[in-house]
């Protein structure tokens, strides 16, 4: 549940399963269909396909290399979008070309395409993605992509039924040439790799109030002053502060702005436990503090924001405010 409420708050590994997931999805068509495109030529045979795996792999190979150098001309995320783009060119001369001098080159690029983009995601989520979740985050990851390799297999298989093989590999040359232009603008955030790293955490003063550390939600109220002058760009630093929270943990995040008072504002977070609250506190980031710091310069006054934490009634044991007293 953590790992699934991280990833909803997190562009990075929302972005890294969407794109993974539409790359393995059009890509799988070589897979599926490699076999019935050997079959399908007048010198096909098994040690054909063979040749052509081998192809593929020392494309692999030959991209792996060359991954570093395209890294640093082009960037991540531009590099996906350009194995994308190169590898639907592939599969099109994959499709329909005829001799071998012309189809074994592309299998060799379209490995180079594939090794080059699976590279970049797997980089991206380790890199962007803090040491608590990483683990998971990259489970994630491999899911959605292999989900788009099974459904991708499956609907080319049965394409390749009813349009035959060239058809359906050019069906999948088109979907992968779309995704492209169309996630060409979800970059990957650029963030520094150091960032990822856990933050010291604070001092928690410890509860004077006996209760369930393991049960019973915990509500915490922050208030700023914030000048007039600066409430806009409180409100858009407020927004990534809501995903910080909610992908660290908490249950519900809201900020509200005092009716008689419009200076104060009240952050409002809720946590399920005691337990998780300590837990969010152990997985804030170098970045995550920073944007915390930076909300904080905007408070007015020598004091620092105040800072109220609850708990239900329910997880208290006390016999004071027990509901049978």
């Amino acid at each position: 549940m953590a790992a699934m409420r991280f990833t909803w708050n997190s562009t990075v590994t929302r972005l890294a399963m969407l794109r993974s997931f539409m790359f393995g999805f059009a890509a799988s068509v070589i897979w599926a269909l490699l076999p019935l495109v050997a079959r399908e030529r007048h010198d096909g045979s098994a040690a054909l396909y063979g040749y052509m795996l081998g192809t593929l792999g020392l494309g692999a190979i030959l991209g792996s290399v060359l991954v570093p150098r395209l890294r640093r001309w082009l960037g991540s995320s531009r590099l996906i979008s350009a194995a994308g783009a190169v590898l639907s060119v592939a599969l099109v001369l994959l499709a329909y070309a005829g001799p071998l001098p012309v189809l074994l080159p592309a299998l060799g690029v379209a490995g180079a395409c594939w090794i080059t983009a699976l590279t970049e995601y797997n980089a991206n989520v380790q890199i962007l993605v803090p040491d608590w979740v990483k683990g998971r985050a990259l489970a994630l990851y491999q899911t959605a992509l292999y989900a788009g390799l099974a459904i991708g297999s499956f609907l080319w298989g049965h394409l390749a039924e009813t349009m035959g093989v060239s058809g359906a590999i050019l069906s999948a040359a088109i979907v992968l040439a779309v995704s492209v232009l169309l996630l060409y603008h979800s970059q990957f955030p650029r963030v520094d790799a150091a960032g990822m790293s856990l933050a010291m955490g604070g001092k928690v003063v410890a509860p004077i109030v006996a209760f369930d550390h393991e049960q019973g939600d915990v509500v915490m109220s922050i208030e700023y002053v914030i000048p007039r002058e600066r409430a806009d760009e409180f409100v858009v630093l407020a927004l990534s502060l809501r995903h910080l929270r909610l992908r660290n943990g908490g249950r519900y995040w809201g900020m509200f702005r005092d009716i008689h008072d419009g200076e104060i504002w009240r952050e409002v977070l809720l946590v399920e436990s005691w337990l998780q609250h300590l837990r969010m506190l152990d997985r804030m980031t170098v970045a995550d503090k920073a944007l915390i710091d930076q909300v904080r310069t905007l408070h007015r006054g020598t004091a620092p924001p105040r800072v109220l934490v609850g708990v239900t009634y329910e997880s208290i044991v006390d016999e004071e405010v027990s509901m049978d007293g």
